[in-house]
């Protein structure tokens, strides 16, 4: 956040923090340090945590803050009547005392190799060396869920327990050294938790705070999903690993989603779509460094970095924000899941559906009843017919066929396109179009 003093113009702030406020604060015999503004300090006062940020009512007086002030041995709150139009300001004593400043060049922001993290104007932001895709690529294994999703067009926001990589998202990526004991106990007070879960914190620094992190990692990702999309259509590792083969995948026009994200859902509070940083070994992150005034950038580093191991993926990540989507903490410990107020999806126009490739044996014995005769099948009464009669109805001229050609004596992967035609109940000729692309 940029420097700012409540209810006088950004561009006379500082001309008034120094011949308005801090002049009248030297006066009264105090040697005021210029060297960085500062936004917000926690600290005790009688054995209870407070907080007094700049623009918000300070709880020890009820008056807003106008500034706060720094000399060798104290902090100096300023507010109305106790620092700015008169009376001295509020003092606080520099032990044990966690400080937030004001936006300079490096707050906020976390530079890893050539990706840039950053909180701007209250938004994620990622700088990065990659040219945004035209389109991006969905895999899915056949299941009820992976049907509907196509048939009613949403992207599902996965939740980071629910990722196949154990160190994606992970706390263990989140460096809780630093983090303060009146920090540690305002965050139980916050959340009412002080009743529910011991506090202790030297039982759980000594645990690598394991406890903190983990109710924090909670209340994060309960307003937080996780879109995996890639830019490999070909890549046999990805067929093999999200479709085994059998399932197929959607190709999706980045723009179209884009610019129907707040119409088509309009719970939605944010998002941020941005490439995976692939890394030869993942570093921890100092999550309550002076950088960072808020949980954002550590969050936002945590989920955008990968080891190179999944580079093959090429994947890139659209992040959603909205209040309550649940939190499915079971699955990683004993306590109870968070409730969801709406489901984890993100609904997109049939129009952004470029094409759907249909796995090399997505035919299959699980769900063909006969082969009549080459390329038609007579189908069982298997949930793949859904996805069949709504291709052939929406998208006729958008399904492809994954398979293999051969060239000078070796083997590539393709995508054709085809036109699948009903012949009877059940009963589908598919007919090769010759086009299509390859590797």
């Amino acid at each position: 956040m940029k420097f700012f003093i409540p209810t006088i113009d950004s561009d006379k702030a500082e001309d008034f923090l120094e011949n308005s406020i801090i002049r009248f604060i030297e006066s009264q015999g105090f040697k005021v340090l210029r060297n960085k503004k500062i936004y917000s300090i926690n600290f005790q006062h009688n054995g209870k945590t407070l907080i007094d940020i700049v623009g918000q009512v300070s709880e020890s007086n009820n008056e807003p803050v106008f500034a706060i002030l720094e000399t060798e041995d104290l902090y100096l709150v300023c507010t109305t009547r106790r620092g700015v139009v008169g009376g001295e300001p509020m003092l606080t004593g520099k032990k044990g005392v966690t400080v937030k400043y004001f936006d300079d060049e490096e707050t906020n922001t976390y530079k890893y190799g050539e990706w840039i993290y950053k909180l701007v104007n209250q938004n994620h932001a990622v700088e990065h060396p990659k040219k945004q895709p035209k389109s991006v690529f969905k895999y899915y294994s056949i299941s009820e869920n992976s049907i509907s999703a196509i048939l009613n067009q949403y992207l599902y926001c996965s939740h980071p327990y629910n990722l196949n990589d154990s160190m994606d998202c992970s706390t263990l990526l989140w460096d809780f050294s630093t983090l303060s004991k009146p920090l540690f106990l305002k965050f139980y007070e916050q959340y009412g938790l002080t009743e529910e879960f011991e506090i202790d914190y030297e039982k759980d620094k000594k645990n690598g705070f394991a406890q903190i992190k983990e109710l924090f990692f909670n209340f994060i990702t309960n307003h937080a999903g996780i879109i995996s999309l890639s830019t490999q259509p070909l890549h046999t590792l990805m067929w093999a690993h999200y479709s085994s083969e059998k399932g197929f995948m959607i190709e999706l026009d980045w723009e179209i989603i884009k610019n129907n994200l707040k119409k088509e859902n309009p719970k939605l509070n944010n998002y941020i779509f941005f490439p995976v940083q692939y890394v030869e070994n993942l570093e921890s992150i100092d999550f309550f460094g002076v950088n960072f005034r808020s949980a954002d950038v550590p969050f936002l580093y945590s989920v955008g970095v990968k080891r190179n191991d999944w580079a093959y993926e090429g994947e890139w990540r659209l992040i959603t924000y909205s209040t309550g989507y649940g939190t499915p903490t079971s699955i990683i410990s004993p306590f109870p899941n968070v409730p969801s107020q709406q489901e984890r999806r993100v609904q997109y126009p049939i129009e952004a559906i470029k094409s759907i490739t249909l796995g090399k044996q997505f035919f299959n014995g699980r769900n063909v009843e006969k082969l009549l005769e080459p390329m038609t099948f007579q189908m069982k009464d298997v949930q793949e017919l859904k996805l069949i009669e709504f291709m052939i109805e929406n998208l006729p001229e958008k399904i492809f066929l994954c398979g293999e050609y051969e060239t000078e004596k070796s083997f590539k992967r393709s995508s054709e396109r085809v036109n699948i035609i009903k012949k009877d109940k059940n009963i589908f000729t598919v007919v090769r179009m010759n086009e299509g692309f390859h590797q």
